[in-house]
């Protein structure tokens, strides 16, 4: 295996906040900021475009033929950083995670580095449904949280601000490119797929508060294709619905990332308006459900 191989360009999708499909959110930190484009620049978009051709796009293809051949891309900069200092890199642990036939990827990845969705779909998403959010965190920003627009405005001046697609345009608090997931094809490939997927990581936004989210459980379920998916979870912990609670039972596994960065009044300060005890209570329950 190619020191520098990793499984995600063969079988991970991940799409941010605004729709825009990027190669993965390592690659947030180089100036592209990992987001895969067509040839004249525009990003691929889920709430517009075919997510089979996003994963043929040039930079796919380039990743993964540099990866076959032992080179370093820049997207994988964080990655190969990490490992020079002696850290566990994403790299590292989905290739312990995937544990690919190498044989079969060499042998049915193309001389451009181009991929057959048949022979390789999609069995891992990150999947983050707009930013829609109740919390405005101190570290956060429009772009991730619809809860940051009043104070964007009166901290810039502005109400614009730039994301990987360009300049956003706060009218009627509302940023129509975060609605994406309004775009019924996208669901209708991903209902196509959902018999491959092994892995969906949710972030947000706050997952727990979009309603898109749950549609997508619901049909996991209704499809018997549930029992074989591991969801993961990046949520603020400030809401847990039973409505969640009863779906994760028909999931194979379910995993809890809590972003909770101290107790008391430095959460509360951190990721105002949280309310420490609501918190604190909600991840009390996560411990006590079975299985998580």
């Amino acid at each position: 295996m190619s020191e520098t191989f990793c499984p995600i360009p063969w079988n991970f999708q991940a799409i941010r906040a605004n729709g825009d499909v990027r190669v993965c959110c390592q690659a947030n930190v180089t100036k592209n900021q990992g987001v895969i484009r067509k040839d004249d620049g525009s990003a691929y978009n889920a709430g517009r475009d075919n997510l089979d051709e996003a994963r043929n796009a040039n930079l796919m293809k380039v990743i993964r033929l540099n990866m076959l051949n032992g080179v370093w891309s820049e997207e994988c900069g964080r990655c190969k950083a990490e490992e020079e200092n002696g850290l566990v890199s994403r790299r590292s642990y989905e290739n312990q995670q995937w544990n690919m036939d190498m044989y079969k990827v060499v042998n049915q990845t193309g001389a451009d580095g181009s991929i057959n969705s048949i022979n390789f779909p999609v069995v891992y998403y990150d999947l983050r449904f707009g930013n829609f959010c109740n919390l405005k965190c101190r570290m956060c920003g429009p772009t991730d949280s619809n809860a940051w627009y009043d104070d964007w405005i009166k901290l810039t001046g502005s109400n614009k601000f730039k994301d990987t697609s360009g300049v956003m345009e706060i009218v009627d608090n509302d940023v129509p490119a975060f609605n994406w997931p309004e775009y019924e094809p996208f669901w209708q490939q991903l209902e196509a797929n959902i018999h491959n997927i092994e892995h969906v990581y949710f972030a947000g936004g706050e997952p727990m508060l979009i309603e898109r989210h749950y549609d997508f459980l619901e049909r996991c379920v209704e499809a018997g294709a549930s029992k074989h998916i591991v969801v993961e979870y990046n949520t603020n912990m400030s809401t847990l619905p039973s409505r969640v609670t009863k779906l994760w039972t028909h999931f194979k596994q379910v995993r809890v990332g809590a972003s909770v960065d101290g107790m008391g009044s430095m959460q509360e300060y951190q990721r105002s308006p949280s309310k420490w005890e609501k918190t604190l209570d909600n991840l009390r329950k996560v411990d006590a459900l079975p299985g998580i």
